[in-house]
């Protein structure tokens, strides 16, 4: 049976000065759980600690030495949970000295726009030389919508590329991305990845438990935006939703029906809420019909209809607004 590759839950050297680097915890600590909750993935690390940064809680980490690390409450930026969110607290993703080779061009990118392929060896950006892949992604960030004349070795042939990085918003900050990975051999792959693995009852199991635990935190974040401690902006239309899925798609199949299954979540959870018009809403009528003994007039489901169809109008409206923000704005 074949498990689901991830990256493991091993983090990069915290920033000076943030909380993580003042808890001690260095490049290359692997984090098994997080205030009780076990991490099998980076991407379970992130999302335990973005639930406990969104809530103001502190954060107890077990390492895999044994160690037990506390992180002091400190509230993540929600203007955009889409953001590197956990980088002010000091939690990156672990990056070694991985040698400057493209292994993967996204679809649409910077980089493929300007004419990179997988196995192209990086040297030189503006005549500077830049040694291995993390200088690469910190020179790229620093340079958003800046272009950058980039000397590469294809095949044993030397030749220039210019690459204009592609400007996002991310953590209240412009950086620059062009749209590439790394090309990570057998050995550094074993490094840094993992596979998760259940048997066909324990799977079972799992994705009810993951579905249930997505469906609560989707619900905790519409909470959240109504009371004014999410920003909307996380909200996402039809445009947001297809871009991601372009992209989980270019990383292959594996990441593409994780996506499916995240969209199918969030939307059964937004069709449950009692809302006219959604399924949610025929039940709130069963329910008040249980209580008052009669059903519910029609007079009453069409004010219903009309409320719920102006409330999905404002909601979609909203969300496409987002997207279209997301898109001028880069």
């Amino acid at each position: 049976m074949h498990g689901l590759p991830a990256l493991k839950p091993m983090i990069g050297e915290p920033p000076a000065g943030t909380i993580a680097a003042k808890a001690g915890l260095v490049a290359g600590d692997e984090i098994r759980s997080v205030n009780g909750s076990e991490t099998l993935s980076f991407q379970d690390l992130r999302l335990n600690l973005l639930r406990t940064g969104v809530a103001g809680d502190p954060a107890v980490l077990v390492l895999a030495d044994g160690r037990s690390v506390k992180l002091d409450a400190q509230p993540v930026e929600t203007e955009n949970l889409e953001r590197d969110t956990l980088r002010p607290m000091g939690i990156v993703r672990f990056d070694p000295e991985i040698e400057p080779v493209i292994g993967k061009v996204l679809p649409d990118g910077a980089a493929e726009r300007a004419g990179f392929q997988p196995g192209d060896r990086l040297g030189s950006a503006n005549g500077q030389a830049v040694a291995h892949w993390q200088a690469w992604v910190e020179l790229i960030r620093q340079h958003p919508a800046k272009p950058l004349s980039i000397e590469y070795v294809r095949k044993g042939h030397r030749a220039t590329l210019t690459v204009v990085p592609d400007a996002v918003d991310e953590a209240g900050q412009r950086v620059g991305k062009i749209g590439a990975g790394p090309h990570v051999d057998e050995a550094m792959r074993a490094k840094l990845m993992t596979e998760v693995r259940y048997g066909p009852l324990d799977a079972l199991a799992q994705g009810a438990i993951k579905t249930w635990d997505m469906s609560l935190f989707t619900l905790e974040m519409m909470g959240r935006m109504v009371l004014g401690q999410v920003s909307w902006k996380n909200l996402s239309g039809p445009l947001t939703i297809a871009d991601y899925a372009g992209q989980s798609a270019a990383l292959g199949w594996i990441s593409f029906v994780g996506f499916l299954a995240l969209v199918s979540v969030s939307l059964g959870v937004l069709n449950l809420l009692p809302i006219p018009l959604l399924d949610g809403g025929h039940l709130m009528y069963y329910v008040a019909e249980v209580f008052t003994g009669r059903s519910v007039s029609e007079r009453t489901m069409e004010i219903g209809s009309r409320i719920g169809m102006a409330f999905l109008l404002v909601l979609m409206s909203f969300a496409l607004f987002n997207d279209l923000q997301r898109l001028i704005g880069g």
